[in-house]
């Protein structure tokens, strides 16, 4: 008897096992993943060029697996920055894609993008808000699985320095520099509501 225990033991191990993998792979089935390549892939599918579907030259150079297995190449256009970023914690129809501060939102399984209009230096993930949020040195903006949750007033005449975030606010400093250099002014943003206090910028909205 203590011998077939065992042995059942084992079985009901092993078939534990293997409902714990087909149930991890089926997870994993379903998420999205991405890759940052070193440049275009030199055989194979072309990669897809975002925004100029037509365009030639290397970008930053992403390769996503869909929700399906699927995989395919992004070529996002360098902006006039340099931060290079790629944030998916909001799911794979709310990745988020920084070329060289030029950020775009990406739609993993429609294998789709769309361009903000104004260059990113900052981009960082709320978890506990299930928020990216991005920054250009002048305001942020919130970033939902379904869009735009809030965007801030502007806070600095000219750029941004010390930022930091807790999780419930992003802290720092914004310039402001009429002639010769820059004061820097604290601010503080709430990462609930995008109310901000302090800041340089004093003139119209």
């Amino acid at each position: 008897m203590r011998t077939f225990a065992r042995s059942a033991g084992k079985a009901c191990s092993g078939r534990k096992a293997v409902v714990a993998s087909v149930k991890l792979l089926a997870i994993r089935y379903l998420m999205a993943t991405f890759r940052i390549d070193a440049g275009l892939p030199p055989y194979g599918p072309r990669a897809l060029s975002f925004p100029d579907p037509d365009a030639f030259r290397e970008g930053l150079v992403v390769t996503f697996t869909t929700s399906k297995g699927e995989r395919w190449t992004g070529n996002f256009a360098h902006g006039p920055g340099q931060l290079d970023a790629v944030r998916d914690e909001l799911g794979s129809r709310a990745t988020i894609v920084v070329s060289h501060g030029a950020a775009y939102f990406v739609d993993v399984d429609r294998k789709a993008a769309s361009e903000v209009t104004w260059p990113v230096e900052y981009v960082e993930c709320v978890s506990a808000q299930q928020l990216i949020v991005i920054g250009n040195g002048l305001w942020f903006e919130a970033v939902g699985a379904s869009g735009r949750v809030w965007r801030s007033r502007r806070i600095s005449w000219d750029g941004m320095r010390s930022l930091r975030c807790d999780g419930f606010r992003i802290s720092g400093e914004g310039a402001y520099s009429p002639m010769g250099l820059p004061d820097w002014l604290p601010f503080e943003l709430d990462l609930t509501s995008g109310m901000v206090e302090g800041g340089s910028y004093n003139g119209p909205p």
